[in-house]
């Protein structure tokens, strides 16, 4: 059975092979499977697409990257988070949720066109959207993609980097020339421009320019050359996968639209510490546990 997992009550009786899928929402939700459940969980998360530009459909905001892994969930809540997908437009732009840069510079004519960066989607052990958290308190991350530029309509273009993998992908030109563009954020550091842990990067100020993307590490801001001018696009975030997942890959350029993620329900289990039977060994003073699981209740 398929869930939605923004409209989850409290009351569902997970089953093995279930799946919970949660769309954009903009805010952050709670899974918990109970109290004596364990279970193997598949985790597949999208990061958002960064804003494009449509004065030309190769004016893309970079792609959302894809992370998946494994986890064994014991008695535990996790968080889910989705990013939202970048704007496209004239400065300023707002940040995207969870993480995607904004433009704030609000520099120049209506022929400049930029973009604000796409939200990182993540799962963690602990509320909160990146930049509020550790890293150990992350579980999985899929970076958001970087947002595109545009002057002069279609006379000088960059498409935005993509999102996730270990380095967020780089913006690359369409036409024209101009501009320094933001790198892909890594797993130790942001994106230059001013990429951040969980944020992606802002034009600096007096240039025009493009937003970075979310991530573990958010891809940085493109700057304008000289005197402001000038164009490129944005970096994108980087993926993560904590030490605890297993059969885990993490890669660039998956995901159009607002992030996703999804959980399918490998095998699941529940038990009673309270019924279960106790043996005691009375020659070595041992204690044993025998815990009855039963499928699925």
């Amino acid at each position: 059975m398929i869930y939605d997992g923004n409209n989850l009550t409290g009351k569902e009786k997970f089953q093995k092979d279930d799946i919970i899928e949660y769309g954009y929402s903009g805010t952050i939700k709670e899974l918990f499977l109970g109290d004596k459940v364990k279970a193997d969980l598949l985790l597949e998360v999208w990061g958002a697409q960064g804003g494009s530009i449509y004065w030309d459909s190769r004016m893309i905001g970079g792609l959302g990257g894809y992370s998946k892994g494994e986890y064994h969930l014991f008695q535990e809540k996790i968080f889910i988070c989705v990013g939202q997908q970048g704007v496209g437009r004239n400065p300023p732009i707002p940040a995207s949720y969870n993480g995607g840069g904004s433009v704030n510079t609000g520099l120049g004519p209506g022929d400049h066109q930029s973009a604000s960066g796409g939200g990182a989607s993540h799962i963690s052990f602990v509320n909160g959207t990146i930049d509020q958290l550790q890293k150990n308190d992350l579980l999985i991350v899929a970076g958001g993609g970087g947002g595109a530029y545009s002057h002069n309509e279609r006379a000088y273009s960059w498409a935005g980097g993509s999102g996730g993998g270990l380095t967020g992908g780089d913006p690359y030109r369409i036409g024209g020339g101009g501009g320094y563009p933001g790198n892909g954020g890594t797993q130790t550091s942001g994106g230059t421009y001013n990429g951040k842990f969980g944020i992606g990067g802002t034009p600096p100020e007096g240039s025009h320019g493009s937003a970075g993307g979310g991530g573990l590490y958010g891809g940085g801001g493109s700057r304008g050359n000289t005197g402001g001018n000038g164009n490129s696009g944005g970096g994108g975030g980087s993926g993560y996968l904590s030490d605890n997942l297993w059969n885990a890959l993490t890669t660039n350029g998956e995901k159009t639209g607002n992030g996703f993620i999804k959980i399918t329900i490998l095998d699941i289990k529940s038990f009673d510490l309270l019924n279960s039977n106790i043996y005691k060994n009375i020659n070595n003073n041992e204690v044993m546990f025998d815990y009855s699981y039963i499928l699925g209740e």
